[in-house]
């Protein structure tokens, strides 16, 4: 867990979140399950908010990006009380495009 410095320059903190995940298509088990880590001001809401995030962990922190773009896989959560949630997860390529007013 470490801390950041937003577009502000402002310090956020990562806390974990009490959910766990795996993902059993790379030869994890639950005894492999990692716990989620967010910012100090999000929440997760439900096993579906868990994968979500555990897909965006997979694809910036774990090299996910290497996986082929439209391939399935699959995510195990784990919540807080134990219950195991699978879910079946690809990642697509997406264009975001950002303006800012420039002074002329």
């Amino acid at each position: 867990m470490g801390g950041e410095e937003d577009e502000e320059g402002l310090a956020v903190k990562k806390i974990l979140s009490g959910w766990k995940v795996y993902f059993p298509e790379d030869s994890e088990s639950a005894d492999d399950a990692r716990e989620i880590e967010i910012y100090d001001f999000q929440r997760i809401v439900d096993a579906e908010d868990a994968a979500e995030r555990a897909c965006e962990y997979d694809y910036h922190d774990r090299d996910g990006w290497e996986r082929s773009m439209g391939s399935e896989f699959i995510i195990i959560v784990i919540s807080p009380n134990g219950e195991h949630s699978a879910f079946k997860a690809w990642n697509e390529a997406s264009v975001d495009h950002n303006v800012s007013r420039v002074e002329r």
